[in-house]
């Protein structure tokens, strides 16, 4: 007992504005609903029930600050919660891997965080921590620095000499306001918020009384008389051709603009410093984001080059790792989400021990890989104009245009596309008006996997497929495409005996 009472004495609480995020972060859910019912006036007498269900959540929230406990120990933090159902949860130093920040402009205000402690692979925190002062916070981190350090030190057995503390942060990328505006400018992000405000208003127009009579009169004018002249010269090329500059012209300059104000707002003050093998982040205009990635997590490496990237002369890279989920304000996603081509070659150089970057030479797919990218396509598109030519006569033939267009992409796709395999990493590289480049240790591959479509057997063609701890199921997985069977089956069994080693 006197052993549980020291115990108890030494547990912290959060900041005592704790209660007051942990209740706006439950009102998320059901926030947008309540207040078109509050603006609508629709809810009636029903309203009552959400508002009780509000200062519902204010007590629980308030419990919950009161029931939180943590305490640094000795072997990793101990952390209660919980009043009927009580819980503890003992996390050892040497599990947790990243410490991450996150500061709305509400943290902002009073000077507070929301803490995030992160393990490898975990897809959910090990504790959250809402919130903590900004100086708790920093001795949270500073603790869990020294101390994951020496537990891991202790475990390989191994002296340590430098701790965490004392390396210095070394900065490898710093983006500007130019450079963020131009990442606006190459994205697509403004589709989002078009996409976003189109369903939303289409949910709920009629709940906050938008209809034709609530538009100006002016705007309905310009739009009959725009319906007029479509009508009018819907058979005249060039005036439907005007209409359509007419409309597009001003909706791409209204998503590059609302793509440049989300770029601001997530990527402003974008930095990434190294301090020993630690890699850290921070961005955000309104909420600042502090996410920490250990070196040693890293899984794998990609390079993104739209065709707007090489109009700007900058590239994307991005890592796949171990620590953290896919959500980019829980890990690191980014370590460049724009950068002229040298500057990203010269990171991921600097930051790879494994071997260089770009390879010495790239070895190229089967020959015969153009045809599997025209054959489906292309018959694909004679199917539809045959269709369509049975419906609306020989103006349906023109869709044949598109077949020269296919046979220029899939040279263009199977020219590009090669591999680079060594001892110790393999590299993918694929694309056409969009390209990639993917890069992966052979000693973090966790599964590989050879396939073969009809197309490819009746080609003497497969694919091997290599997967990494932390790759998404879209997008995070290495794949070498058409490559000649023999070579295929050489390079698995090459890769699979390296895994073993």
């Amino acid at each position: 007992m006197a052993t549980d009472t020291a115990a108890a004495a030494d547990d912290r609480r959060l900041h005592p504005l704790s209660w007051l995020f942990v209740l706006l972060q439950q009102l998320r859910s059901f926030a947008i609903p309540l207040v078109v019912l509050l603006v609508s006036g629709r809810g009636g007498p029903a309203v009552v029930f959400p508002l009780v269900g509000v200062a519902g959540l204010v007590v629980v929230s308030v419990i919950q600050y009161f029931s939180y406990r943590y305490r640094p120990d000795a072997d990793g933090f101990v952390v209660r919660s919980g009043v009927l159902q009580r819980t503890r949860r003992d996390i050892p130093y040497e599990r947790i891997h990243t410490v991450n920040l996150h500061q709305s402009l509400l943290h902002r205000l009073f000077d507070v965080v929301e803490v995030r402690l992160e393990s490898a692979g975990g897809k959910q925190a090990e504790a959250v921590m809402r919130v903590l002062s900004m100086a708790d916070a920093r001795a949270l981190e500073q603790l869990v620095r020294e101390r994951g350090a020496a537990r891991r030190a202790d475990a390989a057995g191994a002296a340590v000499g430098a701790t965490a503390t004392d390396a210095v942060e070394t900065p490898l990328l710093a983006l500007d306001t130019k450079e963020v505006i131009r990442l606006g400018l190459i994205s697509n992000r403004g589709l989002v918020v078009v996409a976003a405000t189109v369903g939303a208003s289409w949910q709920f127009a009629d709940d906050i009384r938008i209809s034709s009579d609530n538009v100006p009169a002016d705007l309905m004018a310009w739009a009959q008389d725009a319906r007029s002249y479509v009508a009018a010269h819907l058979h005249d090329a060039a005036g439907v051709a005007l209409m359509a500059v007419l409309l597009i012209v001003p909706a791409l300059v209204v998503v590059r603009v609302l793509s440049v104000v989300l770029a601001l707002l997530q990527y402003y003050g974008f930095t990434v410093t190294e301090a020993g093998r630690q890699l850290r982040v921070e961005r955000g205009l309104l909420s600042r984001v502090r996410n920490q990635l250990p070196q040693r997590r890293i899984q794998a490496w990609r390079i993104d080059e739209t065709l707007l990237h090489r109009w700007f002369g900058r590239q994307t890279l991005r890592v796949d790792s171990a620590a953290g989920g896919d959500d980019d304000d829980r890990g690191v996603r980014y370590l460049a989400p724009v950068a002229t081509p040298e500057r990203v070659q010269a990171l991921v150089g600097h930051l790879l021990s494994a071997d260089r970057w770009p390879p010495a030479a790239w070895r190229p797919v089967d020959a015969r890989a153009w045809r599997r990218l025209f054959m489906v396509p292309s018959t694909l598109v004679v199917l539809v104009t045959a269709a369509t030519v049975s419906f609306y006569g020989a103006a349906g033939a023109l869709l044949l245009l598109v077949v020269p267009l296919l046979f220029a992409r899939a040279k263009s796709m199977a020219r590009f596309a090669g591999y680079a395999a060594t001892d110790r990493t393999i590299a993918v590289r694929d694309g056409w008006l969009k390209r990639s480049w993917d890069l992966a240790e052979v000693r973090k591959l966790q599964a590989l996997r050879l396939t073969q479509s009809p197309f490819d057997r009746r080609l003497g063609m497969a694919t091997l497929w290599l997967d990494t701890a932390g790759a998404s199921s879209s997008e995070g997985i290495l794949r070498i495409r058409f490559l000649p069977e023999t070579e295929a089956r050489d390079l698995h069994d090459r890769i699979a005996g390296l895994m073993d080693m």
